[in-house]
């Protein structure tokens, strides 16, 4: 994995969760957000993994389902995540990947 890379995430608005989350005015959940910048960390770098550590993950703006533009960066331990809507942030965090 380069220090910085850059992609889309896709959250489907026909997925049930959005019917009951919420009702007339889907919101894409918090732990989804986080869910998809492990997974894409896990599959670019190994599914062998022996821990993970979620940090400081901020979620700036209500999302709703939809295409949304993000950013991971490599620091000295840690991978900083940013997601976007267009060009405003919308989430940012940071995830550890400690491999077996």
């Amino acid at each position: 994995m380069d220090n910085k890379i850059s992609g889309n995430f896709y959250f489907d608005p026909d997925m049930e969760i959005f019917k009951t989350h919420f009702p007339g005015h889907p919101v894409v959940p918090g732990s989804m957000i986080v869910d998809k910048f492990i997974s894409h960390l896990i599959d670019s770098k190994t599914n062998s993994f022996k821990k993970i550590k979620i940090k400081n993950f901020k979620f700036l703006k209500f999302i709703s389902p939809g295409k949304y533009s993000f950013i991971i960066e490599q620091e000295k331990d840690f991978y900083k995540c940013m997601l976007f809507k267009s060009k405003l942030l919308v989430a940012t965090g940071e995830i550890t990947i400690e491999l077996t």
